[in-house]
């Protein structure tokens, strides 16, 4: 029986050590989780600072867009009928191309139904005068 007691008095002992280095391992967890948490709230106050301050300068980059939007949008305003002008003008030289191309074709037509005309009674003066006795004079 002796020994039986020695045995569980050695297991008590061994359960004992056991649980204190648990308990010591738990202790030193819980100091780095307190650590790590105390980081990650310091880290969140930091962003949270930081958004706000980001927040406010893209609420007045906003606002001086707007009014930036507003001028540019004012000044084309005022420049399109500048751009409705140069559109008639563009149709309108268009137009006179159109016409001056289309009068030239007509010219050229004549011109050339004039040749053909020259052209034959050129060719019929010719062939009188051969036909003629002495007709090859000209």
């Amino acid at each position: 029986m002796e020994i039986l007691n020695y045995v569980l008095g050695i297991a008590g002992v061994l359960v004992l050590v056991a649980l204190l280095a648990l308990i010591i391992y738990v202790i030193t967890f819980v100091g780095k989780l307190k650590t790590t948490i105390s980081e990650a709230n310091h880290t969140i106050n930091v962003l949270t600072k930081d958004v706000d301050v980001l927040a406010n300068q893209v609420d007045k980059l906003l606002s001086k867009t707007n009014v930036l939007v507003d001028d540019v949008n004012k000044k084309v305003a005022t420049i399109d009928p500048l751009f409705v002008a140069v559109k008639d003008l563009s149709e309108s030289v268009s137009k006179i191309n159109k016409t001056g191309n289309d009068v030239a074709y007509g010219f050229n037509k004549k011109r050339r139904g004039f040749s053909t005309a020259v052209g034959k009674v050129a060719s019929t003066v010719v062939n009188a005068r051969k036909k003629k006795p002495g007709g090859n004079e000209l």
